[in-house]
């Protein structure tokens, strides 16, 4: 038997002892079906290797481990030393970036913040000047800042070519170096007009939960009617952040979540701890980039608790289920390895994301850019919450998410719904 077949034998052996029961729990890959799948694979070779057709013994064998994880787990991949280096980083908060914050607006997006001893800074990037491209990418007015934050980083080292707008409309391009940097937990925790408030997380990282758990008691203590919670983009690993964050929209002591290997035994169960529910609402903001942690964090308040909604798209189907496992080549495979489960039975095993309460469209387009100003009608002056009305339209304009979310928390504080088992008009 030559070097293919044992190694190719050898991969499988070891890959579906791995695996164990399908993660469906029907018969598959797994189980008792390993001797046909060897069977099969040594008679390919044996063909080949009677008519004598050529056979790249590297690229063959690379293929045998492709074939059979991509039934069992069709999200799989192979990952180089580097690329494994990388992921791992991501999911700790590392990134690579140019040290540039913008704010979206009616036309192209303002840069509010060049971080000291930021390439940025040294390239003589301002505060107020705009970005007009990216790499090869033309920003259009209303971008996101969102979107712009993510242009403009990267998950490895690399150069970043940037067209920047100073204020006398003169356009310059400038190419930056991203630097490794850590991102913060919360990337935003901001208070909205009309008594709404606004948390945003570039990942669920390590310890991360009690300053986010601190955040959102405190706007529930002021009289907050409503939080949106936006893990757009976000990553992470902590699971027991997820539980301290998720828990304060549970009763004392109720099951959040379960994590369970594949033969279908708890590695660990998760639960609110002792403490008062939170007794706000909240709107929870996800897309296809919402994973790991943060992803868990979308399921366990979609499905565990009450007084939450999601929003947005579909998540990337990544939620900590997947582990690195070392291949003879060098490389690792990532592939599942465990399975969540939610108070109501959901399971979720990386081969589909969380569906959100309501699907909104990728790229919905921003408000109109005009507005008529409001006037006073038969002498009545404008009310503060008029103005206030007004600016919190401003603010969630140029995106479409967050603008269903705050008109869903209105319509609930219009209502004096404030959540579960909390029932008040909010002060402010």
């Amino acid at each position: 038997m030559n070097r293919v077949n044992e190694w190719g034998l050898s991969a499988i052996v070891s890959l579906a002892l791995c695996f164990g029961p399908a993660a469906s729990g029907e018969e598959g890959v797994a189980g008792n079906s390993n001797g046909q799948i060897m069977k099969s694979v040594a008679e390919m070779l044996d063909v080949v290797q009677k008519t004598g057709l050529p056979l790249d013994e590297k690229a063959a064998s690379r293929a045998v481990v492709e074939a059979l994880i991509k039934v069992a787990d069709p999200s799989s991949r192979i990952f180089t030393a580097e690329e494994v280096n990388l992921a791992k980083d991501r999911q700790q908060g590392f990134v690579y970036d140019v040290g540039i914050k913008v704010q979206a607006t009616n036309g192209l997006p303002v840069i509010v913040e060049v971080a000291d001893d930021s390439v940025a800074a040294s390239a003589g990037i301002k505060v107020g000047e705009m970005i007009e491209k990216i790499g090869d990418q033309e920003i259009i007015s209303g971008t996101s800042a969102q979107a712009v934050a993510r242009m403009l980083r990267g998950d490895k080292p690399g150069r970043v070519t940037v067209k920047i707008r100073d204020e006398k409309g003169v356009s310059r391009d400038v190419e930056l170096e991203r630097s490794r940097i850590k991102l913060q937990a919360v990337e935003s925790a901001e208070d909205l007009p009309l008594g709404l408030c606004y948390l945003q997380l570039n990942g669920v990282f390590e310890g991360c939960g009690r300053d986010v758990v601190s955040s959102l008691r405190g706007w529930a203590e002021s009289g907050r009617a409503g939080v949106v919670i936006d893990l757009r983009g976000a990553d992470g690993m902590d699971l027991e952040s997820v539980a301290d964050i998720a828990g304060v929209f549970a009763e004392s002591g109720a099951m959040l979540f379960a994590v369970r290997d594949m033969d279908n035994q708890d590695i660990g169960v998760y639960k609110a701890k002792t403490q008062t529910n939170l007794g706000m609402p909240a709107m929870v903001l996800v897309d296809s980039k919402t994973v790991g942690a943060a992803e868990i964090l979308a399921a366990v308040l979609s499905g565990s608790v009450r007084g939450a909604m999601l929003l947005g798209n579909v998540t990337g189907g990544d939620p900590v289920v997947r582990d690195w496992i070392a291949l003879s080549s060098g490389e690792s495979l990532y592939t599942m390895a465990r399975r969540i489960v939610l108070a109501d039975g959901h399971i979720y095993d990386g081969r589909e994301g969380v569906k959100p309460d309501v699907v909104l469209l990728e790229n919905a387009p921003a408000m109109p850019e005009f507005e008529p100003e409001a006037t006073p009608v038969n002498g009545r002056e404008i009310t503060e919450e008029e103005k206030q009305d007004k600016k919190l339209r401003e603010r969630v304009k140029n995106d479409a998410a967050l603008r269903r979310a705050v008109d869903v928390l209105l319509g609930l504080k219009a209502l004096n719904i404030r959540g579960a088992g909390f029932s008040e008009n909010p002060t402010n």
